[in-house]
């Protein structure tokens, strides 16, 4: 997911592709010649600011691993199986839309009794006029046909927001690092229609990775 997040957003224009890959040779031959810039316990840091479309770009890596796809797999589907039921995600189908402090997650499933069906898992999350930080709300169940939700709602739940959770974890991580040399992680998740806004900040003292 980091390396997903830096060609994306080193992608954004070509000048900044360029430079990307540049300042990666710089750090890999004559690391001394930048300057460190490790964040303090407990700092904020950058605050990114992705469109739905990147956001979407995003989904799409992080719905593979969240599903259960093996690191270095390639598979557009996983089958999940709970007694002797068995659910087909199509995580290659993960879609993803947001609105003013809301996120949805549509997750396409098919199974013997629904051979075809798109779960609807909505977040309410922060907006700019209402900062949440990282807490955020579902509802009790998702929005679907009650065959596939009332056997497989929690689990398509923990699905959705384990993808929200990969992408804006994935954003903090490439953004930068703490004294530790630790990734940076999310502070805040805003919501709106241009998409999301990632705050990032170093770990606490009392979570410090040494």
């Amino acid at each position: 997911m980091r390396r997903a997040v830096r060609e994306l957003l080193g992608a954004r224009n070509e000048l900044g592709a360029e430079c990307a890959k540049l300042l990666e040779v710089v750090r890999q031959r004559c690391p001394e010649l930048l300057p460190a810039d490790p964040l303090p316990p407990g700092t904020v840091g950058p605050e990114v600011d992705l469109n739905p479309d990147e956001v979407q770009k995003l989904v799409t890596v992080a719905a593979g691993s969240a599903a259960g796809v093996p690191p270095g797999a390639r598979s557009d589907t996983v089958v999940w199986t709970l007694g002797g039921s068995e659910l087909l995600v199509i995580v290659a189908k993960v879609q993803v839309r947001i609105d003013r402090g809301v996120i949805v997650v549509v997750i396409p499933v098919s199974c013997d009794q629904t051979p075809e069906a798109a779960i609807e898992v909505g977040f309410a999350v922060g907006d700019d006029s209402r900062p949440a930080g990282m807490l955020a709300v579902t509802e009790d169940r998702p929005r679907g046909p009650a065959g596939v939700v009332d056997l497989w709602g929690d689990a398509l739940t923990g699905l959705a927001w384990q993808v929200v959770l990969s992408v804006t974890t994935g954003v903090a991580h490439a953004t930068g690092e703490d004294v530790d040399r630790a990734p940076l992680v999310p502070a805040a998740i805003t919501a709106s229609p241009n998409g999301l806004r990632v705050l990032t900040m170093a770990r606490h003292t009392f979570d410090r990775v040494r």
